[in-house]
């Protein structure tokens, strides 16, 4: 049976005594986990003196710092119902400012940069009252004895949601991770993603818990910045997005291969997937979302590995719609829906969920992703998928990355066809890449009916906080 309660778990690590000089923590400061007691124990002083109740609702900005990780650790320690929130909602930001916080929370917490240890770090910890705060809002969520951990969806396919996670299911979560991933005590393992999302605190820092591993979060990382964690550190384990994995074939030097990394956040481009493996060692492509946390991953042992083929995790089953092909999941330990800000639960079916995608079944249990439900459009009286457009991008060899989309235009062949490209450095014979040369080679790998009307250069694609790229932001650029 998982662990059920954060008390259980971080009671247990700080007993452990063979977990030794084990720590938690970021770049500059390191916690031993012997130490975690007296950290736990001071932040709990400085909540109780600051009015905070064990039963109230409280929106936290999490940062990937070694104080933030200790604040979120005491708060889920005392069974704190908590939102967390991303670091730009601070108050301190601009004068004026006021984040978006529904009407259930009672206090906004932060934490401050500075000097973290036993002594100062509740100095480090500021609350701001919440003016909208409604307590029948907070009345309207029907805890039913449960602690409550809510998130935000990064929103890049929509408009971004509440949702309601227990703590006992976030740690069934994690387990799930910690087993499919081979975490160990041994492990040293480098978090470069945000921990105020499902990946970086459930499939990463939860997990890595979990197994008593040493823990380096990394805030804002770009390839110096994780190149000299790396030398520091001495990670052996990194969780990371696609963006990160494509500068580290760019700029890392180092021929050392890491005992496993695990990516999530945006489809894994093949190419990249099957490079960033031949010089860094095992890599596993994570499927999943803030509703159901974990799902399902790439098996390097398995024949025909690629990053959209995926084995479900220990007890969750994925289903296939047989005509739409539409994915839906049975997980034990996902989501129980979405609340709005009155903390009323909006209609959603959680049990299966439809995540959106269409998939089909391989005859070994694992499932090959498709794309979105929504990323495809019907040309020419066929049915084209975007992610195969943007598969065929990449394989011409004159792009690094590609996002398709279509608009309400309509052409001869139906809706106007868009793709988004980063373009590679040159063609095979060492021409200038342009949009009329990108376009002109897909031709070689698609019909005439998917080949993009329009091919749009970019530098960089705009990225959600989660690390995806904001597929809103290139759909209103469509529109102006």
């Amino acid at each position: 049976m998982p662990t059920t309660s954060f008390a259980a778990l971080l009671d247990g690590l700080t007993r452990t005594a063979s977990l030794g000089s084990n720590t938690l923590g970021d770049l500059g400061t390191q916690v031993c986990y012997q130490e975690l007691p007296a950290y736990l124990q001071a932040v709990e002083k400085r909540l109780q003196a600051l009015g905070i109740q064990h039963d109230e609702c409280i929106a936290f900005e999490c940062q990937n710092t070694t104080a933030a990780l200790l604040v979120m650790l005491s708060l889920f320690y005392r069974g704190q119902h908590l939102l967390l929130l991303p670091p730009e909602a601070s108050p301190l930001k601009e004068p004026g400012f006021k984040p978006d916080i529904p009407a259930f929370c009672k206090t906004h917490l932060t934490v401050a940069n500075g000097e973290t240890n036993t002594g100062s770090i509740a100095d480090l910890l500021h609350s701001y009252p919440h003016e909208q705060y409604d307590p029948q809002a907070f009345a309207n969520i029907q805890t039913h004895g449960e602690r409550l951990l809510l998130l935000r969806t990064s929103g890049s396919m929509g408009d971004a949601k509440i949702v309601r996670f227990s703590h006992a299911k976030l740690l069934g979560n994690a387990a799930n991770c910690t087993e499919r991933f081979g975490l160990k005590a041994s492990s040293r393992v480098t978090i470069a993603v945000p921990v105020f999302h499902m990946y970086g605190l459930g499939a990463g820092f939860i997990p890595s818990l979990l197994a008593g591993a040493s823990i380096n979060v990394q805030a804002n990382t770009n390839i110096l910045r994780f190149l000299e964690n790396e030398r520091s550190f001495k990670p052996d384990v990194v969780y990371l997005n696609p963006t990160l994995a494509t500068m580290l074939l760019k700029g890392r030097r180092s021929k050392q291969a890491f005992t496993r990394t695990i990516s999530a956040g945006a489809a894994f481009p093949e190419k990249l997937y099957e490079e960033y493996r031949e010089r860094f060692g095992l890599l596993t492509n994570l499927y999943g979302s803030t509703e159901m946390g974990a799902a399902a991953t790439t098996v390097a042992h398995l024949d025909g590995d690629r990053p959209n083929r995926l084995l479900p995790l220990s007890s969750v089953a994925m289903l296939i719609e047989p005509d739409s092909q539409a994915l839906h999941c049975l997980h034990p330990y996902g989501f129980d829906g979405y609340l709005n800000s009155r903390g009323e639960t909006l209609p959603v079916s959680t049990h299966p969920y439809n995540t959106g995608d269409v998939a089909r079944q391989l005859d070994d249990g694992r499932i090959e992703l498709l794309g979105r439900q929504s990323d495809s459009t019907n040309r020419a009286g066929f049915l084209v998928q975007f992610a195969d457009v943007e598969n065929a991008l990449l394989r011409t060899h004159t792009v690094e990355q590609a996002v398709v989309l279509c608009s309400d235009e309509e052409t001869v062949r139906g809706q106007k066809l868009y793709a988004f490209c980063i373009a590679g450095k040159n063609t095979p014979e060492e021409q200038p890449v342009t949009a009329e040369s990108i376009r002109q080679a897909c031709f070689e790998y698609l019909p005439r009916y998917a080949v993009p009307d329009e091919i749009i250069l970019q530098k960089t694609l705009p990225l959600s906080p989660s690390g995806k790229v904001d597929r809103r932001i290139l759909q209103q650029h469509i529109k102006e």
